[in-house]
């Protein structure tokens, strides 16, 4: 189904806390298809316009690369890369959700967001 990629510089460069990696975990293991599902994080556009993440349970598709960090599968294509290279993903201890902080895409709320 999809293809391990060997070389460092073709993997994304991705931080997954230990408490995001027990989360996403658990919710494969209660899949009954597990083997066959990965993880996606998918852009997408927030307030003003910024960019946010979330991620998807997707089953592995042809042409897609999976990655494993921490045991947790994760599919991308070569288009991903810039997306997912430095994207940290955390739990968050209060709220139970998972955090996605980026280098390259933090909002900027001075743009638009501002009391007018």
């Amino acid at each position: 189904m999809g293809q391990t990629l060997g070389p460092t510089s073709e993997r994304p460069a991705v931080n997954l806390s230990q408490l995001a990696a027990l989360k996403l975990k658990m919710i494969l293991l209660d899949e009954p298809d597990a083997e066959r599902l990965c993880y996606r994080v998918v852009p997408v556009t927030s307030g003003c316009g910024s960019t946010a993440f979330q991620l998807t349970l997707t089953e592995k598709r042809d042409g897609d690369h999976i990655v494993w960090i921490k045991d947790i599968p994760f599919s991308y294509t070569k288009d991903d890369l810039p997306l997912l290279d430095g994207l940290a993903i955390d739990l968050n201890r209060q709220s139970g959700k998972l955090e996605f902080i980026h280098r390259s895409y933090q909002p900027d709320h001075t743009a638009c967001c501002s009391n007018r």
